[in-house]
């Protein structure tokens, strides 16, 4: 693919995986982002990165419960904010 062809060719400078391995998004040596939204099955693929000296990385896995998460992200900014307006 032409993705593989710029990895070989040195052109690829950053890949990050998603979390599930089956989307990928990278940024060539110019900038230019590029994203491959269905992966192929390739073992060989990780290893083909690391030695053309790709900085790998792959996104955290996403919980389901991001409401909850909202809620226990706001309560000491609030209860802080809170603080302050009684003082």
């Amino acid at each position: 693919s032409d993705f593989l062809k710029l990895v070989d060719g040195d052109r690829i400078e950053k890949v990050t995986f998603s979390s599930d391995g089956t989307q990928l998004l990278g940024v060539d040596v110019d900038g230019a982002r590029l994203k491959i939204e269905a992966l192929p099955n390739d073992p060989g693929l990780l290893t083909q990165l690391t030695d053309h000296k790709v900085d790998v990385t792959v996104l955290p896995t996403q919980e389901a419960g991001g409401l909850g998460e909202l809620a226990q992200s706001l309560i000491f900014p609030a209860a802080l904010f809170a603080g302050l307006f009684f003082l």
